[in-house]
């Protein structure tokens, strides 16, 4: 082909633009469309204005002598990116056009050029883009670039005749009518239609659009929606003949600034970067703030390019994309970098992406904290990032802004700092909160108290020396104290208080003073600072030490327990003649002054039995005493001697009862007291009281009242005066209380004192109320079901010992059955222990002989095991649903467990319909009784029912074998327990609560229990008659159990309900013996 003659302009203009470009370029020229307006004060700024088909556009280039035809900066008002056909106009109109022809040659013909043009990758189709295959809709995008501001529509397109894409009559409100016009459109493009169009519209109910305006759109969860279209094969196209498809950029791009440099200076140029992509003005902002941008590729109309932002642009780089900058020359250089750059590196990130120009490097990050003095050890902090860049510094809030991170937030940076402060500002507490990058600083707090002390006297120093901390301390008129910590002990004494007027001996108010490093701490700052648990105290002229030490935890627990029981004066600790234990504590504590010093002397020595008085043993007593006896007798003539009551609690069969009778014998030589003792005993004791006393002490005068005073003839006024000890039962002291009161007695002596272990009962009221100078409880069992029980006996024996009721429950009873609080255990068991003296046979009595407990287990014959399960179906239901209120239904759910135990014996004792149906229980005792009778052994058989024991006495009879038999309504028990102990009935049936505790049946070497009971201390208070002191055999124990029945049941519960009992006075593991409904759930499972 002919070679076209090219001046050395065009064909640095054709390299740029291409042969299409340039001749059009050239078209415009000859034409006359180029208006060219040239800066006399600066040459190489060229403005002009092309008159095209199209409308009118001004242009303006910055010339290059170096590189003609490719101007340094150029700007279009087309709006298209790099080289226009505008631009290319302007450049080829400021050369003359007369210069001579360059000579025809081979290169730069334009068809090489053209063909350099072909085999460059290809960017775009040549011919009409053709509807993909199937495809019945499209979206339309149309820029329109003469509308101001320039603008770019979308439509609906559908697939045209004779191929490509046609309006026609596609509508958005095609959406309307989906069934109608969109029937065979894939249903996802469907829905990512409706998606669009509701960001569109913002999500009108009926839609009247035929286009939209992309560039309105203001939601940017178009992206995703646009995004989701090209994955789907929905496509996205351009306007025109060639329809083009729209290119939807994955990620988004970022607004920078570039910096490049040339002869004539430094250019700054606004650019949007991305992964690989790097896109300069023009480009056409999506909304306003725009969140997205559009542009031309490589400056081709044909090709349309969209992205996200990844940030709303900055005002800025708004200003620079518009309108361009002037080229700021070398003598500006500096200036520009120390003062303009860094204002400008605040709003948006600058680069120099060729390298070209070395920009000011920004400083690692400082944090700097202001603290305000504010007055009483209280300051203000507060906390911001400060970035240095040349001369400029700008401040950043602590905290990350949520969501994305700014760009100009050096983050790693301020982590690292961040790292290295963490464990020094972890010092004060609330200095710090969690954030998505860990602990960081709060922006501001107000710190106090000890903060304060630990913030200026610690971490403040610590930071001070490090470069990437600035410290502002802000006084203003406060002074600041000089904090530091004191390490010496503190030191503490006790001494009887003004408020103490010494006339009671039985309460003391010792007032407390501490000194630490010589000075007087004020108590009540010392104690409020404890109960609120805080771990340092204060002081106001800034002197702090811990109050993490063994000595102020123990005075602060001796002062809420004193307090507890009684209030106390302010600065003062109140504590009672019975707190044996405080004492104690106290003169671990410090020293104790004044008359309470020599009160502390007196009973610190019932702590421990080898340090008691010796106290020789009465004379009168014909008994050869244990050791354990006689250390027995010591620790109660001990307490007689200082007139502080407790609680004896040997193990059953122990000889609790020649203890006390050798204690009042004591009593009676040394003429202790004129006035009489009173025993308070179960009925059934009575006896043996009477007995024993006669036995081991017959120098006492004993009158035992078994009447009330009109059955016996006499009143008690007649008694009292001629002896020395008067024992009656507790029915006889609750029903004669009123004459009981009228007189002083020199003590009071309750034996099998669990009897008045309710604290809400009459018995109990008597005991608590009646004058006497000494108390003494006198049991095996202090605790059957809960601790309440203990409270009741103390609140008798040792009133003041513990708080009243509610405060105990809340203090000791719930933290220790319901927490299992051992620390609260151990203060329990601190509090009791001079005050009760528990010795189990295992301890003191070994050459006791052994016991041995087998279980037998019984299944029920068919016809019980028929008749037992119909009841215990019916039980079970009708007590599930009374346990939502345990107490208010607990009469009648224990009415129900009672009787599934009796269906367990014999079913004939719910109803005697069934009283041909054979016991299962009662035929293995008849069978076991006959054999041990055979052998020459004594049987003792114990049950809860006492018509359970008449059918056994029934059977017996029957079966020819003689017995003795006692429970509640047996008269002249004395003489049935004496016939049994001096006769040959091998048989002795005796119901619990009548003979189940205050007998010696040593006669016995066999024990059956016919059935079981949750209380494991009652049963072994029963098995105790037999196994005690005085048994010369070997005992044997036999617990019959009906297997698959509630027995079986309530064999396991026993043995849980026993923890709380042993937990208290052996020291074992906690536990919990009230009855629960979970426990009684559990029973009917």
């Amino acid at each position: 082909m002919a070679s076209i003659e090219l001046t050395a302009i065009e064909i640095a203009v054709h390299e740029q633009s291409g042969t299409a470009m340039l001749l059009e370029a050239r078209d415009l020229v000859s034409s006359n469309r180029v208006s060219v307006v040239r800066r006399d004060d600066d040459p190489t700024t060229v403005l002009g204005t092309v008159h095209t088909d199209q409308g009118e556009f001004t242009a303006w280039v910055r010339l290059s002598p170096e590189r003609p035809g490719n101007p340094d900066v150029r700007q279009c008002s087309c709006g298209k990116r790099k080289y226009c056909v505008h631009v290319a106009a302007l450049v080829l109109s400021t050369e003359a056009r007369t210069r001579p022809k360059l000579p025809t040659a081979p290169e730069p013909s334009l068809w090489e050029a053209a063909l350099t043009q072909v085999l460059k990758p290809a960017t775009k189709a040549s011919e009409v883009s053709p509807a993909p295959q199937n495809a019945q809709i499209a979206l339309q995008f149309e820029l329109r670039a003469d509308a101001e501001p320039a603008a770019i529509d979308v439509r609906l397109v559908i697939p045209g005749t004779n191929g490509g894409w046609v309006r026609s009559t596609a509508s958005w409100t095609w959406l309307n009518y989906t069934d109608h016009h969109l029937r065979r459109v894939p249903r996802e493009h469907v829905r990512l239609l409706k998606e669009f169009a509701g960001l569109a519209t913002g999500y009108a109910p009926h839609i009247n659009d035929r286009h939209f305006t992309l560039t309105s759109i203001t939601s940017s969860r178009i992206w995703p929606v646009l995004q989701e279209m090209k994955a789907s094969g929905l496509p996205l196209v351009m306007s025109g003949r060639t329809a083009m498809p729209v290119r939807v950029l994955a990620e988004p791009l970022t607004p920078r600034i570039a910096l490049r440099r040339s002869s004539a200076g430094i250019h700054m140029e606004a650019v949007l970067a991305g992964d690989g992509t790097d896109v300069e003005a023009p480009f056409l902002p999506i909304a306003d703030p725009a969140h997205g941008v559009a542009w031309h590729p490589d400056h081709s109309s044909d090709q349309l390019s969209l992205a996200a932002l990844a940030v709303t642009p900055p005002e800025v780089f708004r200003r620079l994309a518009h309108n361009g900058f002037p080229v700021i020359p070398a003598a500006g250089e500096e200036r520009f970098l120390t003062e303009f750059f860094p204002r400008l590196a605040e709003q948006i990130e600058v680069v120099s992406p060729d390298g070209s120009v070395e920009t000011p490097q920004p400083l690692p990050p400082v944090i700097e904290f202001t603290i305000t003095v504010i007055g009483e050890h209280r300051v203000r902090l507060e906390s911001s990032w400060i970035y240095r860049l040349g001369k400029a510094s700008r401040r950043e809030p602590v905290r990350l802004p949520y969501g994305k991170t700014p760009a100009k937030r050096n983050v790693a940076g301020e982590s690292a700092v961040l790292e290295q402060l963490r464990p020094i500002l972890g010092e004060v507490p609330g200095l710090l909160e969690p954030t998505t990058r860990g602990l960081a600083p709060v922006p501001s707090c107000t710190v106090e108290g000890m903060g304060t002390a630990h913030l200026l006297s610690q971490v403040v120093p610590a930071l001070r020396d490090r470069d990437d901390v600035l410290i502002t301390l802000v006084t203003g008129e406060s002074e600041l104290p000089e904090y530091h910590e004191s390490h010496d002990a503190p030191v503490f004494s006790f001494a009887p208080s003004k408020a103490d007027g010494g006339d009671s001996q039985d309460w003391f108010d010792l007032a407390v003073t501490i000194t630490v490093d010589g000075r007087k701490i004020p108590f009540q700052e010392l104690f409020l600072a404890l109960a609120q648990g805080e771990m340092h105290l204060l002081l106001e002229d800034g002197l702090w030490f811990s109050l993490d030490r063994d000595e102020f935890h123990r005075l602060a627990a001796l002062i809420a327990e004193s307090r507890e029981i009684m209030d106390a004066p302010e600065g003062s600790v109140r504590i009672g003649r019975f707190h044996s234990g405080i004492w104690s504590e106290i003169d671990d504590l410090g020293e104790i002054k004044g008359r309470a010093a020599g009160w502390r002397k007196s009973v610190q020595t019932l702590s421990q039995l080898a340090d008691l008085p010796e106290h020789k043993l009465p004379a009168g007593v014909e008994a050869s005493l244990r050791s354990y006896q006689e250390d027995g007798f010591r620790w109660l003539a001990t307490l007689l001697q200082h007139r502080l009551g407790g609680v004896l609690a040997d193990d059953m069969g122990l000889g609790k009862t020649l203890q006390t009778l050798t204690l009042l014998q004591h009593a009676q030589e040394r003429k202790i007291s004129h006035l009489p003792f009173l025993v308070v005993a179960p009925t059934s004791v009575i006896g043996n009281w009477a007995h024993e006393a006669q036995q081991f002490t017959p120098d006492l005068r004993v009158a035992v009242l078994d009447a009330t005073s009109s059955r016996r003839g006499y009143e008690l006024s007649e008694t009292i005066e001629q002896v020395d000890v008067v024992v009656t039962s507790y029915t006889l002291f609750r029903l004669e209380f009123a004459d009981y009161r009228k007189f002083e007695w020199a003590g009071l002596i309750l034996d099998e004192a669990q009897t008045v272990k309710n604290h809400q009962s009459a018995g109990y009221r008597c005991a608590r109320d009646l004058s006497a100078e000494f108390k003494l409880a006198v049991t095996g069992t202090p605790i059957e079901n809960n601790l309440m029980e203990l409270w009741a006996l103390f609140s008798i024996t040792a009133p003041g010992l513990f708080p009243r009721a509610e405060r105990f429950t809340d203090y000791y009873r719930k933290p220790i059955e319901r927490e299992q609080n051992p620390e609260r255990l151990a203060q329990l068991r601190r509090r009791i222990g001079p005050l009760m003296l528990r010795r189990n046979k295992e301890q003191v009595a070994s050459d006791l002989p052994e016991r041995r407990e087998q279980v037998i287990e019984l299944d029920l014959a068919p016809k019980q095991r028929t008749i037992y399960q119909k009841y215990l179906q019916r039980e079970r239901q009708r007590v599930l649903g009374l346990l939502g209120d345990l107490t208010r239904n607990r009469f009648e759910i224990f009415r129900s467990l009672t009787l599934l135990r009796q269906a367990s014996l014999d079913v004939s004792l719910i109803d005697p319909v069934h009283a041909n149906v054979p016991s299962t229980k009662l035929d293995a005792l008849l069978e076991h009784l006959a054999e041990i009778a055979a052998q020459g052994h004594r049987v003792l058989v114990f049950s809860q029912f006492t018509r359970f024991l008449t059918r056994a006495a029934q059977r017996l009879d029957e079966a020819g074998l003689e017995y003795c038999y006692l429970d509640g309504k047996t008269r002249k028990r004395a003489e049935v327990i004496s016939r049994f102990r001096e006769g040959d009935a091998p048989v002795f049936l005796i119901s619990l609560k009548a003979g189940g505790t205050g007998l010696t049946l040593t006669e016995a070497d066999y024990v059956f229990l016919l059935d079981p009971w949750w209380n494991p201390a009652v049963e072994a208070q029963a098995v105790d008659r037999a196994h005690r002191i005085g048994q010369t055999r070997n005992v044997m124990v036999y617990r019959l159990v009906a297997k698959d029945t509630i027995e079986a049941k309530v064999m396991a519960l026993k043995a849980r309900k026993s923890a709380l009992t042993n937990s208290v006075l052996e020291g074992d593991e906690i536990g919990s013996a009230a009855l629960t409904a979970d426990d009684i759930r559990g029973l009917l499972d």
